[in-house]
């Protein structure tokens, strides 16, 4: 229709006619509405009833958190476990097999049966009913203690892959973070079985896993924290003319995100912009530090345009925090509070070490991390195990004590300890309890 217009248009020097005809019909005036589509293909004849009808704490019937490592409770493990679980790998035998994931303690053995001597993982926490929660923190990230706050007792996880029941009354999580995740759908090699595994856990299957899992209530809140991982993708990359057409895929992905649960009836959705990173550990002392600032606030920029656009079709649905603006006077405040936010208490992810067990056996090591999954599936007709056991650990820095933590502003490089964490999640209930005036 535009290519039509333009023509006619060219049309105007010679023909009255065609102007006036023109004239009745501008581009300007003709509204795009085809992301009312969006997601409307969705099967949800699975989806269940799960949401609270009588909250006594907030208005909400329903919460559900979508985004990556920043909101992660069990979601990446859930996710591995689903996955494992779901018959995807080309092996027979592998969806009979319980998998368990977890963020735990390193209780691999040496040659003379002793135990690592600092073997406490640091990511991941035990919760008061002596369940293990495996986090990208100390405790419960913002986005849990939120919903918390907001009348929803937990949080669990669940995925594209998520079909089991949790417990009697919850059959899917609420949880779609899944740490690692992008907002572009990642495209990895064939041979790279660990990055094909979380190949769906982009923004866009987040939501519509939540859609096909859930039926969408008449208050639901949707909170999105998506973005830091595209970030730091994109600054790893040598080639940074890339960057401008990346930037294009991951707002069109999170637009299509957005779209699919606005369309299937959701309400409101606090989305929480991606942090500004110059000032993070990881950055602060790069030599790029200036190319980072600049490539945050593009993609702030982009995406507020993005969320400006989807509200003028769902007036005020969309609430952002800006949280890219506020970051660096956060870490100001801590600073001069004495808070250490010049380096993290543990090394990170790329730091953990993953170990492994059949059944009830010992303990094993995996050297080279997920990719001995490989070696760990070729044992299993050898063994023929009922039960199988991943755990990831990480530990604290050498020097560091569990006092250091309690003045710690990131747990690593990255990502906050529990202390931000519990402070956004006040400044995020605030922030609703005003927009919602």
């Amino acid at each position: 229709m535009k290519k039509l217009l333009t023509f006619l248009m060219s049309l105007s020097v010679v023909s009255s006619s065609a102007s006036s005809l023109v004239a009745c019909y501008k581009p300007s005036e003709v509204k795009d509405e085809s992301y009312k589509e969006i997601g409307k293909d969705i099967d949800t004849s699975k989806a269940v009833d799960d949401g609270i009808k009588d909250n006594k704490v907030s208005k909400y019937t329903n919460y559900y958190v979508l985004g990556d490592s920043l909101s992660d409770v069990d979601g990446v493990t859930t996710y591995l476990r689903d996955y494992l679980s779901s018959g995807s790998l080309p092996l027979p035998g592998l969806d009979k097999i319980k998998w368990n994931v977890s963020f735990d303690d390193y209780l691999v053995k040496d040659e003379k049966g002793q135990l690592k001597a600092n073997n406490k993982s640091y990511y991941g926490f035990t919760d008061a009913s002596g369940v293990r929660r495996s986090t990208f923190t100390n405790e419960l990230p913002a986005a849990a203690v939120l919903g918390q706050k907001l009348g929803f007792k937990d949080i669990y996880g669940s995925s594209f892959y998520t079909k089991n029941y949790i417990n009697d009354k919850l059959k899917f999580g609420n949880n779609y973070a899944i740490g690692g995740a992008t907002a572009v759908e990642a495209k990895p090699a064939d041979t790279d079985l660990v990055n094909k595994a979380l190949q769906k856990t982009s923004i866009e299957n987040q939501a519509i896993a939540m859609i096909q899992q859930h039926k969408i209530g008449t208050n639901d809140l949707v909170v999105y924290c998506i973005g830091p991982n595209d970030l730091m993708g994109m600054l790893r990359q040598k080639d940074d003319s890339q960057w401008d057409a990346y930037i294009d895929d991951m707002i069109e992905a999170i637009k299509n995100s957005l779209y699919t649960v606005l369309n299937r009836g959701v309400k409101e959705v606090l989305f929480v912009t991606p942090p500004t990173l110059e000032n993070v550990p990881r950055y602060k002392t790069a030599e790029n530090h200036d190319v980072v600032k600049e490539l945050c606030a593009k993609v702030e920029t982009r995406t507020k345009e993005l969320l400006d656009s989807i509200n003028k079709n769902y007036p005020n649905a969309v609430k952002l925090y800006d949280l890219h603006s506020k970051i660096n006077d956060t870490l100001t405040d801590a600073a001069s509070k004495g808070l250490n936010v010049d380096d993290g208490f543990t090394n990170g992810f790329g730091s953990g070490v993953f170990s492994y067990r059949f059944d009830d056996k010992d303990w094993q090591a995996m050297p080279d991390g997920l990719k001995d999954l490989v070696t760990i599936i070729g044992k299993i007709n050898q063994e023929k195990p009922n039960e199988i056991s991943l755990r990831m650990s990480v530990f604290k820095k050498d020097g560091k004590t569990d006092e250091d933590l309690k003045k710690s502003f990131f747990m690593d490089d990255i990502h906050p300890s529990n202390i931000p964490h519990y402070q956004f999640a006040d400044i995020f209930k605030n922030f609703l309890d005003e927009s919602n005036k």
